[in-house]
């Protein structure tokens, strides 16, 4: 297979072989062959029409964006019995894959494909007056989904993203129609976030301001996600212009004191949620399993309501995490008002302005005390105020796949930089700053059929 590739076969092939023969289909999915109005292409936005058990349709997370991270240990013994890139992820391996398929990448281009098959779709349907909201909220949350996909996958298989180097790193493959014979090739990093952002803007006039539903995209999530983008790529006035956009529309925050502790606290309808996103493997979080950080556990204050709400004490001074807004135990990966604070709190704190940065700041850690416990913080540098943000970005959206992500832009900071640390039968095993480990290689047997450049390792 050379010059024309299988687009499914090559980025969307499954670990089974009747999935592999489903792609090689011109239309994968028989939902896909009786598209006869708006309501079945939002239907497969929504993931309800007729997608099979290994069908993810668009709304895919990958986890690779939280198993290497340095937020929780995994029990030695557990690791032989987990998925192999799993398991080779964890411990920072050479070779994730180990010649298998990868499901994060594989369930990530699935959701391209479904993207532009429902654009491409959409062009059949003439928008009118009587159904121009509907065919709007169509075409804006396949732009956004899209633009969500190639962010979440560019923060795993590309390097930190530096304006001096973005036009010489490699980006991603960038896919823009259903058809299954295409080649394809890798665009080069500034071009990726160029079509991030452009898909981004596109999406932006035709989304609602508030979604029927949070698991669908809206205005606030697009600026949500906007805000993340010009975080990672440290334009930070713009991370703050978004910030600002979504908290013009959405601000509230939950008063942890008026939680109830139970199992899982935290309700998927609760306030602060913009946009309602999970992935698929908590496991990793599986009491036994694993335990987070020991020493990450040790910076939340007692009178933080967090320790409580958050975690499971599951032995002595053994924890796992609980505290997930989807409402259950699947990790939280969307977006939410708490996180926006932090944001902006950051970007105004990097622009110079750190008592306003405080401000929002102060303003989230009130909601998380116990009344009457907290004292605002005030009078500080603009390295301590950054600092302080940090510590506390990690601590509020832990398990949210935003931790690989600030490790590998703030590794580009000598003063934020960290070397990562596993112990396995008495071995130590490291990441060091900016190691090309951060960087995860793309599945060779995409590498085999495609001959698009593999990731230096």
């Amino acid at each position: 297979m050379t010059m024309k590739n299988y687009i499914l076969l090559i980025l969307l092939i499954s670990t089974c072989s009747a999935s592999c023969k489903k792609y090689l289909d011109a239309k994968p999915q028989s939902s896909l062959a009786t598209i006869e109005n708006l309501q079945d292409l939002q239907a497969l936005l929504d993931n309800t029409k007729q997608l099979n058990g290994d069908d993810y349709g668009v709304g895919s997370f990958p986890i690779f964006g939280e198993l290497g991270t340095d937020d929780y240990i995994m029990n030695e013994e557990y690791l032989n019995y987990i998925f192999i890139d799993r398991r080779n992820a964890y411990l920072w391996k050479q070779d994730i894959f180990e010649g298998q398929p990868s499901v994060d990448w594989n369930n990530a281009y699935q959701g391209i494909f479904y993207t532009n098959y429902i654009l491409e779709q959409l062009e059949n349907f003439e928008r009118n007056p009587g159904n121009s909201i509907y065919w709007d909220n169509i075409k804006g949350s396949a732009l956004f989904y899209r633009s969500w996909i190639y962010f979440n996958l560019v923060q795993l298989f590309s390097p930190q993203y530096q304006q001096n180097n973005a036009k010489t790193a490699l980006g991603l493959p960038l896919v823009f129609s259903s058809n299954i014979y295409q080649n394809i090739s890798r665009a080069n990093l500034e071009d990726t976030y160029a079509q991030i952002l452009l898909d981004l803007k596109s999406a932006i006039s035709f989304l609602p301001t508030k979604a029927i539903y949070n698991t669908r995209p809206s205005k606030a999530a697009a600026y949500s996600l906007f805000s993340n983008i010009y975080l990672q790529q440290s334009n930070y006035n713009q991370a703050k212009l978004y910030a600002d956009s979504v908290l013009l529309l959405q601000n509230n925050l939950i008063d942890y004191n008026s939680i109830t502790n139970t199992a899982f606290p935290f309700s998927y309808k609760n306030p602060e949620v913009i946009f309602l996103a999970s992935n698929s493997d908590s496991y990793i979080n599986a009491e036994g399993a694993s335990q987070v950080d020991t020493s990450l556990m040790k910076t939340y204050a007692f009178t933080d309501l967090r320790k409580a709400l958050f975690f499971n004490e599951s032995a002595p001074n053994v924890y796992n995490f609980k505290g997930n807004y989807t409402g259950y135990d699947k990790f939280f990966c969307g977006y939410a008002v708490d996180e926006i604070y932090l944001i902006r709190a950051e970007a105004k704190a990097r622009l110079g302005n750190t008592n306003s940065a405080l401000e929002d700041l102060n303003l989230l850690l009130s909601k998380r005390y116990e009344n009457g416990t907290f004292n605002p913080y005030k009078n500080l540098t603009q390295s301590e105020v950054i600092k302080l943000i940090l510590l506390e970005r990690r601590k509020e959206l832990i398990f949210r796949s935003r931790r690989w992500p600030d490790l590998k832009r703030l590794n580009l900071s000598p003063a934020f930089a960290v070397t990562l640390k596993r112990v396995i039968e008495n071995n130590t095993i490291t990441l060091p700053p900016n190691d090309k480990r951060y960087v995860y290689p793309i599945p060779n047997d995409v590498i085999v059929r495609s001959n698009i450049p593999q990731n230096e390792r």
